[in-house]
């Protein structure tokens, strides 16, 4: 984590599991910072509550040199603090320079003269956990002393732990104790909810619903045991150590999962990026606080062309996701910034404009024709993913739900299930807010469902059947007079080419965090304000789908049978043809 003032802070738990056999040995472990000069003084706990400070002595053996650590060791100077805390007591002692010694085990064979009157050969398997802090020291050193490397009396200071410090030492003894409830919604108020729900209905209300597929749609159902007090449990997060938490709290087991829809699909994450870094770090640092599998599945990154911010960071996180397939789109109009896709400003001569007579504006052509050529490489030219189930396609500006690979497994098996009753559906939609242009109520639903409901915009699972069905209708996308790539794709649905339902889950399980300056740079006041700062996704396990009605917008907006315009050069239209493999000119 980053401080204020910039400084970085490292946590790391360690855990180690021991079981000592061999007499008069004693096992201990020993964490040193070479940087931290504390000149002999170390700090422990008393009891949790308040703080001995010790100092190193030559003449005393070592014996004498090892004390109670009962939650909390610690050495610092005046510019950097290391504390290393358990979940239970120990020994601990610092016996060199910037060192914390921590006792983990000792066998003994004769009696030690401390009272016990016998050796210790009681020992058992004992897991230990111990979590170091690296952070900033809060000690009020003179700028003049840091820059000197020169200590005040370190024993003659203060002792006080940072909250950073308070938090962790909160979740590490007091941790999170989870309690499954069912049953906790009596008969009497569901049926209260029901008659509500009636009321409006007669009412009129509900006035702009639309019933998502004709006829009875039906229910599909899993096993009733998931538990629904999921949310609750997470509303306490706010903070990245309690964002961790929220992994522990809400992740599942593979195996538990399995047994409920099945063997584990294989889905790679699909990132379309561009410029905006600080957002896509967002994004990655939710990510790996999910349950996507690093180690088994790929994440896929494509960046619009030689951003040098971009793949400096996007390669840099080979370290964190081995899996990781880094495309450059080779047509971007970043790496030909005066040629076709471009500003070549010869494409305006004898170009009569779109249908609302505007000229060719580069700018807005380079998101459709990334698009094209990132899902043709993805579906058809990359080994690394030809047996994998479907992909997730988003843009730079998602973050994700702690639950996220958990939703697009249930999404893909509730598909099959709907199939089997002859319902085909576009994809598994993630964001049921549609990037922040919906505000779809859910209150009168079941906040554990699935609901199907219009595609239009936003993070999507594909697969391979509806990528045909795309690559077959592909001059309705190319030659369709809009430059937004996803529009396009609804145009499809209207003229009856695609699936026009994607089916969602009621928690959004991403989170739109970005307006302005990326792929689609739309106004002020395009998007709806549903939060100042949306940072967390909730977690969602349901595993039922519902045949309800979901308010939506209505108007001028959703028409969309014209085209929002941009994409009239039969230039773009062609070249757009040729990267899905379906025009023999090449403009390049």
């Amino acid at each position: 984590t980053i401080g204020k003032g910039g400084e970085a802070t490292v946590v790391v738990d360690f855990i180690f599991e021991t079981n000592l056999q061999m007499n008069n040995h004693e096992w201990i472990v020993r964490f040193t910072s070479d940087n931290i000069a504390n000149d002999g003084v170390f700090h422990t706990d008393l009891n949790g509550f308040n703080f001995d400070t010790h100092k190193f002595r030559q003449d005393m053996p070592i014996q004498s040199q090892v004390f109670p650590m009962p939650t909390l060791a610690s050495v610092e100077d005046y510019n950097t603090r290391m504390t290393v805390l358990s979940e239970h007591a120990q020994g601990t002692a610092s016996l060199e320079k910037g060192s914390i010694d921590i006792w983990l085990d000792r066998r003994l064979s004769q009696d030690d003269n401390r009272g016990l009157g016998q050796g210790v050969q009681d020992n058992v398997p004992t897991r230990t956990r111990l979590r170091l802090l690296l952070e900033p020291s809060p000690l009020s050193a003179t700028q003049s002393d840091k820059k000197k490397g020169k200590n005040q009396d370190l024993f003659l200071e203060e002792f006080r732990i940072t909250q950073l410090c308070k938090d962790m030492w909160e979740e590490l003894n007091h941790p999170l104790e989870m309690f499954r409830v069912t049953g906790w919604e009596d008969e009497s108020k569901q049926q209260q909810q029901q008659t509500r729900v009636r009321k409006e209905d007669e009412a009129g209300l509900n006035e702009g619903e639309y019933d998502i597929l004709p006829g009875d749609f039906g229910e599909v159902k899993l096993d009733d045991s998931v538990s629904t007090n999921n949310k609750r449990q997470e509303d306490m997060a706010s903070t990245t150590l309690q964002q961790s938490q929220r992994v522990v709290v809400s992740r599942r087991a593979d195996s538990e999962i399995e047994k409920e829809v099945g063997p584990k699909p294989l889905v790679p994450f699909v990132y379309m990026v561009y410029k905006r870094v600080d957002y896509f770090k967002k994004a990655m640092h939710t990510l790996i606080y999910s349950d996507f599998d690093r180690d088994t599945t790929p994440l896929i990154v494509s960046i619009d062309g030689s951003v040098p911010e971009m793949k400096k960071y996007v390669e840099s996180l080979k370290t964190e996701f081995p899996k990781l397939i880094v495309l450059v789109h080779p047509y971007s109009c970043y790496d030909h910034p005066d040629t076709f896709p471009g500003n070549d400003e010869s494409l305006n001569k004898n170009y009569g404009g779109d249908k609302y007579g505007n000229p060719r504006e580069y700018q807005v052509t380079c998101a459709k024709h990334h698009f094209a050529w990132m899902i043709k490489t993805v579906f058809t030219d990359l080994n690394e993913v030809k047996d994998a189930d479907g992909f997730l396609f988003m843009e730079e500006d998602y973050i994700v739900a702690p639950t996220v690979y958990e939703t697009v497994w249930t999404g893909l098996y509730l598909l099959r299930k709907l199939a089997k009753k002859g319902h085909e559906l576009f994809g598994v939609g993630m964001d049921p807010t549609r990037g922040g242009m919906e505000n779809p109520n859910f209150d009168l639903f079941d906040k554990e469902g699935w609901y199907p409901a219009h595609f239009s915009s936003g993070p999507m699972v594909l697969t391979r059947p509806i990528y045909q069905k795309f690559i077959a209708n592909a001059d309705e996308f190319c030659k369709f007079d809009d430059y937004n790539w996803d529009w396009s794709v609804v145009h499809m649905m209207d003229k009856k080419l695609l699936p026009g339902r994607v089916l969602q889950p009621s928690e959004a399980q991403t989170v739109h965090i970005g307006t302005e300056g990326g792929m689609h740079d739309h106004g002020a006041g395009f998007w709806i304000p549903f939060s100042e700062n949306p940072t967390e996704a909730n977690p969602f396990h349901g595993k039922k789908i519902f045949n309800k009605k979901i308010y939506r917008y209505t108007g001028d907006f959703w028409n969309i049978a014209k085209g929002f315009g941009g994409w009239g050069h039969p230039q773009d239209q062609e070249h757009c043809l040729k990267v899905l493999g379906k025009s023999s000119k090449s403009w390049l």
